[in-house]
């Protein structure tokens, strides 16, 4: 996974599938055609990204239990589960209430997660619902390698 010495294969063919989509729509996006925004194309590569949450939030400290839940808007998002385990953050497949809720616009995201977008320029995107301590680390998370 992300952040580990070492990963499966089935994610190294994902981190480079997310390499081809973003490069592919920062192409799309400059020269102004149409991108890649579809539920098909678009989720496995966010979902990929997402794998870099519990990476992310390592250095988080929280209670047991506590569960953050990022949104990604629209038909093409989805949502994910970080949730406090064991000392450490996991992601979770388990529909639990979220101690804190963080929503984030398909483009915004796509763009904040690969650095075409900072943290400050994003805040006034992504929607916070609890506490703020505990949403600001999705600000400075790197989902490709850099």
């Amino acid at each position: 996974m992300a952040g580990q010495s070492e990963s499966k294969n089935w994610f190294h063919i994902a981190r480079e599938y997310t390499e081809k989509w973003h490069h592919q729509q920062q192409i799309r996006e400059a020269v102004e055609k149409p991108g890649i925004m579809d539920q098909e194309f678009y989720f496995p590569m966010m979902d990929t990204f997402m794998q870099a949450l519990p990476y992310t939030y390592r250095k988080v400290a929280a209670p047991e239990g506590t569960h953050i839940k990022v949104i990604v808007t629209s038909e093409v998002g989805g949502h994910w589960s970080l949730v406090r385990l064991n000392t450490q953050w996991e992601l979770s497949l388990t529909e639990i209430s979220p101690t804190v809720e963080i929503s984030i616009d398909p483009s915004t995201a796509w763009k904040l997660f690969t650095k075409g977008l900072s943290g400050d320029d994003a805040r006034t995107k992504v929607q916070f619902k609890g506490d703020e301590k505990l949403c600001e680390p999705i600000l400075s998370m790197v989902s490709v390698m850099a």
